[in-house]
């Protein structure tokens, strides 16, 4: 195999979070502004780089990751977010508080996370080189979408180089 593209944004089942099939989202998600976390709140990676980078960002980081959209993406992409929930794959909730509590990360490293997100929107760029924050800020008070993420080969191009005797 030649190329084989992997992509960041498989969603988990947490009813069956080892299941080898993934629902894969939509990159609209990302796009919106949905920030990514790894396992201790924190974000690790531009969401909005390319596929193998963001992939590869998470495979040096601490899983499970988390794509949270706030509440002006979540409206923004208002249908999605209903399918997702629908199918159990994304929740929400009524805050990051409850967010906080629900995943075991203290709400002052969200708000922290969150808070240097917001600085980073106001200069257009942060450590990890993103310069687009569609729908920022966000903040610990509003209702957010949440999905549990991981990187899932999305499709492979290649083979075998033959001759006309096979």
């Amino acid at each position: 195999m030649e190329w084989v593209q992997v992509h960041p944004t498989g969603i988990v089942n947490p009813k069956d979070p080892d299941n080898k099939v993934k629902f894969l989202a939509a990159e609209a998600l990302r796009g919106v502004g949905g920030i990514m976390i790894n396992a201790e709140g924190h974000r690790f990676v531009d969401e909005l780089g390319r596929r193998d980078h963001v992939s590869g960002e998470m495979f040096k980081n601490k899983a499970p990751f988390r794509l949270i959209l706030n509440s002006k993406a979540s409206n923004e992409i208002e249908w999605h977010c209903k399918h997702y929930v629908g199918r159990g794959i994304m929740k929400r909730y009524n805050n990051s508080h409850e967010f906080a509590k629900d995943i075991g990360v203290s709400i002052d490293v969200l708000r922290k996370t969150y808070d240097d997100y917001n600085k980073a929107a106001i200069a257009k760029t942060d450590q990890f080189g993103k310069k687009f924050f569609t729908n920022a800020p966000i903040t610990v008070d509003e209702f957010i979408h949440v999905a549990i993420i991981t990187p899932v080969i999305h499709y492979c191009m290649g083979g075998l180089k033959v001759n006309d005797k096979a």
